[in-house]
């Protein structure tokens, strides 16, 4: 009875951390501010995290930790959320089923912050690849196709950033470009 006791009282413990952790990431981003990239990566891998344990999915993540971009974290952190949504359904569509992998990197060029996620899913079919981001698009029976459109919104109108997707080496590969905090002149929005 105790042992049982002690078991349901760290499962609502869990879910009351979960619970403030998804209303934190949801808050609104009222105010450009200067953020770690990797920080705000490291969010977006800890809401999914669990789920992709139990999908045999494994999150790499490269980054270094003084990556500054200036922004709206909660919104970039949103953005990247999307991609993994996608890289895992890309993932357990792929047949024939098998343990996937997302991986993360970040580094800086020319200014850029620059962000890839890879993923070892279905991949983007040619045909479809100039589509991805337009509003209600979704190769999906159950998708909206709000998703990878957002993701645009947010990097390209919110982050004055730049985002394009590829059919990588076995997978997608989605290329995120921001600038870097110091020289990042955003529009509030």
């Amino acid at each position: 009875m105790d042992k049982a006791f002690e078991d349901g009282n760290r499962i609502i413990q869990n879910m009351s951390s979960t619970i403030t952790d998804f209303h934190r990431f949801f808050s609104a981003d009222n105010e450009i501010s200067d953020f770690p990239v990797r920080d705000q990566i490291e969010k977006a891998i800890a809401l999914v995290e669990s789920e992709f344990q139990i999908s045999h999915i494994s999150i790499h993540l490269d980054a270094p930790k003084d990556l500054m971009l200036s922004g709206f974290p909660n919104k970039f952190s949103q953005a990247i959320l999307n991609l993994f949504f996608n890289a895992r359904d890309a993932i357990l569509n792929h047949q024939p089923p098998v343990s996937g992998r997302v991986s993360i990197t970040a580094t800086e060029r020319d200014g850029q912050g620059c962000i890839t996620i890879c993923d070892t899913g279905e991949g983007i079919p040619e045909d479809i690849l100039g589509r991805i981001f337009d509003p209600y698009f979704s190769t999906r029976g159950r998708g909206r196709g709000i998703g990878l459109y957002m993701t645009k919104m947010i990097i390209e109108r919110h982050m004055n950033g730049s985002i394009t997707a590829t059919k990588g080496e076995g997978g997608a590969e989605f290329r995120i470009s921001i600038p870097l905090a110091k020289d990042a002149p955003l529009k509030q929005t």
